[in-house]
């Protein structure tokens, strides 16, 4: 299904309208939009956002430091949430501005070696943490409380490339809606589609640097999603609590009563 909102600078911008629960329900257009960082946001992408898809809401899953290295524009009319769903310790990796880009490529050189070793290697670091790290499952946690505070237009959620802390937040959100596991790997996996321009630009920022080809490969795999990295998420979650109904109810706070209250507000016939 698309799901990708075409905007002028922002690539990774989707509404979750349209998803099918497994009771054959809908989720409501226009109420939850997943993104990478609003950065580049033009005056155009923002009319759209706020006119069009009613954006009241942005929870930006970012660290103080990324945050900090690109904010979000200001928007009128719209509130603004911090909750960051890794430390700087966790991250690892962080995006270095464009004229920065020699510290980019050192740690660029520096993934490309662990990822020869193991091409999984990113995945397997970060994706087990998003949801055993006291920290993130708080944070999980607090972005479920914030959708069900919501009483009326779009919730934004978006961390920097919209693709890991908000892949899985989407996906913990879809479960919780009752969408199928296929079509919420599908929906992960968009991202590749999706995220190409700014891959393709990264691609062009390290070119004065290097032409090896592997290096070229790092970026890519670094810049996109691979379906074992989400479907970790959901093996984790089985060994550490059981299961997906216990960590959502357990972990995400979502009782019975709450998930029938998440499901009133943005699923529809």
């Amino acid at each position: 299904m698309e799901t990708r909102i075409e905007l002028e600078n922002l690539y990774n911008t989707r509404d979750l309208g349209g998803y099918r629960t497994q009771e054959g329900k809908k989720i409501r257009p226009k109420r939850l939009l997943r993104s990478g960082t609003l950065e580049r946001a033009t005056d155009r992408d923002i009319r759209k956002l706020t006119d069009e898809y009613q954006m009241k809401t942005v929870v930006d899953f970012r660290t103080r430091a990324e945050m900090d290295q690109k904010p979000d524009p200001p928007i009128e009319g719209v509130t603004f949430i911090h909750n960051p769903i890794l430390t700087e310790a966790q991250m690892g990796i962080t995006r270095e501005e464009e004229n920065n880009a020699k510290s980019f490529m050192n740690m660029l050189m520096e993934y490309t070696r662990r990822i020869q070793d193991n091409p999984m290697a990113f995945g397997e670091d970060i994706y087990p943490q998003l949801v055993t790290n006291e920290e993130s499952v708080y944070h999980y946690r607090r972005f479920f409380e914030i959708l069900l505070e919501q009483e009326e237009g779009a919730v934004l959620w978006h961390c920097t490339a919209g693709k890991d802390r908000v892949g899985t937040g989407t996906a913990l959100l879809l479960s919780a809606l009752n969408v199928d596991r296929e079509t919420i790997l599908q929906d992960y996996m968009l991202t590749n589609t999706y995220i190409e321009p700014e891959t393709r630009r990264m691609q062009e920022m390290v070119s004065g640097f290097t032409t090896d080809p592997v290096v070229f490969h790092t970026l890519r795999v670094l810049n996109g999603v691979e379906r074992g990295y989400l479907e970790s998420v959901f093996q984790t979650i089985d060994r550490v609590y059981g299961s997906l109904k216990e960590f959502l109810e357990n972990q995400m706070g979502l009782n019975r009563e709450r998930r029938m209250e998440l499901c009133h507000r943005y699923l529809t016939e």
